[in-house]
């Protein structure tokens, strides 16, 4: 009889064995408990003998075990997890050899166990990273489905308020208070109104859906300028002037109009908002490089260098010791959205003093040709990083069998430095070999197992 054993605190379980044996027993009494608490193997050659064992269920009862011997599996932390035992209902007393052997045994079956624990570690690891990335879909999914219904539900109430506030304003019998109490409702509808539009071109860039579809040749000095004019009102209430340079010929881009005068708007609604009464936001247009350059510069509080990144981010809020722009809502993350959708960029630019927004398009005598470099660079983009998960899925095969190596390697090194020690004969060397390629058969059956398990795995979707 044989077996290989596991062994907890309370329980010792059979997971492989030849034989009639239970397959789960108490560990207190139990062989396996006595074997994992010494070194080497531990040989019972008559268990009627052993006043340990004299009254063993296993030794007075089926399967009558009279001869025992065992080695405990240790891990490669030392700690003792189970055993390999051979057993017969008969006395006996194994050969040098035979010791040997079933210490070779003992080392590649913990080798064994190594490597089927660190492939279900990386295996775990890749299914709890599955579940975190699905659980972010659904939360993702779950927030669009939120901006989608809102926008849905604001749309029709604030069309209708800025309606009755245009008629409401056309009346000629209302005082100037009553004006100017319409017109602030005016200016917070067209506000509100922005925002909600923000929120669903947000929303629909990050399915995929904000594409520029009606391009044309657009002069970004006269997007510039219709900008300023319909924020002037905006400026005019917080006290603040806008000037406007425009180098010759410059800023004829291949884009959607519409979705450039709404970038230039937000950048200069933020900029009115922060900037100190009496002061001026400059706008200036330019072309370096083939690209249309446009900066929009306050003289505002500013934003710390570590946070420039991250004022795209959506609702982000910038932390600075001193008073500084509160939040940026969603403006400057759609604003970030659509220019990139026309192959540009946008950045936060060192200044001195204040904030200065740089935007860069590619003007139109170079956006064709731009395209067709960015299309490519997405393209080998996606063949890098499908590489890169081909090559994290073979990363596991590799350390799965360096794994099984390193501990096949340490025991064997144990193994001849303790042959050496023994001075064996050339009987025992030889059936300590012939172990070694049986057991050399059992690693390799088992690395075929591993590798064709994480075939499975890096095959599912």
């Amino acid at each position: 009889m044989g077996a290989v054993t596991l062994v907890d605190q309370d329980r010792q379980w059979i997971k492989a064995a030849f034989g009639p044996l239970v397959t789960v027993v108490p560990r207190q009494g139990a062989f396996c408990s006595y074997t994992i608490l010494q070194e080497g193997v531990m040989q019972i050659p008559d268990t009627l003998l052993d006043p340990r064992f004299v009254d063993h269920p296993q030794v007075i009862s089926a399967p009558f075990v009279r001869f025992y011997a065992g080695v405990a599996l240790q891990a490669r932390s030392g700690l003792a997890v189970g055993t390999i035992c051979v057993m017969d209902s008969r006395p006996r007393r194994l050969m040098k050899a035979q010791l040997k052997a079933l210490e070779i045994a003992a080392s590649y079956m913990a080798a064994q166990l190594e490597v089927r624990l660190g492939v279900l570690h990386l295996l775990e690891e890749r299914r709890i990273a599955k579940e975190q990335a699905d659980e972010i879909t659904r939360a993702s999914q779950r927030q669009k489905d939120l901006s989608a219904l809102l926008v849905h539900d604001l749309r029709s109430p604030l069309a209708a308020m800025t309606a009755n506030s245009h008629y409401l304003a056309s009346e000629a019998t209302l005082t100037a208070e009553q004006q100017a109490a319409i017109q602030d409702i005016i200016v917070a509808g067209d506000k509100l109104t922005g925002m909600v539009t923000d929120l669903l071109q947000v929303s629909r860039a990050e399915d995929g859906q904000l594409i520029v579809r009606n391009k044309s040749p657009v002069s970004l000095a006269e997007v510039i300028e219709f900008a300023i004019s319909l924020t002037r009102a905006s400026a005019t209430e917080r006290r603040v002037q806008v000037s406007f340079d425009s180098r010759p010929c410059a800023g004829l881009v291949d884009g959607d109009k519409e979705l450039l005068l709404r970038v230039i708007t937000n950048l200069l609604d933020n900029a009115y908002r922060y900037s100190p009464t009496g002061s001026t936001v400059r706008v200036e247009l330019s072309v370096v490089d083939d690209f249309a350059v446009i900066r929009v510069i306050d003289h505002g509080p500013g934003i710390p260098p570590s946070q420039r990144q991250l004022v795209f981010d959506k609702y982000f809020q910038v932390h600075h010791e001193a008073p500084t722009r509160p939040t940026f809502g969603l403006g400057l993350s759609f604003c970030k959205i659509a220019v990139e959708a026309h192959l540009g960029s946008i950045e936060v630019e060192e200044v001195a003093e204040g904030c200065s927004f740089k935007i860069a398009l590619p003007n139109f005598g170079n956006a064709r040709s731009h395209l067709i470099v960015t299309t490519q660079s997405a393209h080998e983009a996606a063949v890098e990083k499908e590489a890169s998960v081909q090559a994290e899925a073979d990363s596991v095969v590799v350390l799965a069998r360096h794994l099984a190596d390193e501990v096949l390697r340490t025991a064997r090194n144990k193994e001849d430095d303790k042959l050496d020690r023994d001075d064996a004969s050339s009987e025992a060397r030889d059936a300590v070999k012939q172990e070694r390629v049986e057991a050399d058969s059992i690693v390799d059956d088992q690395r075929t197992d591993a590798d064709a398990q994480l075939q499975k795995e890096r095959g599912k979707p």
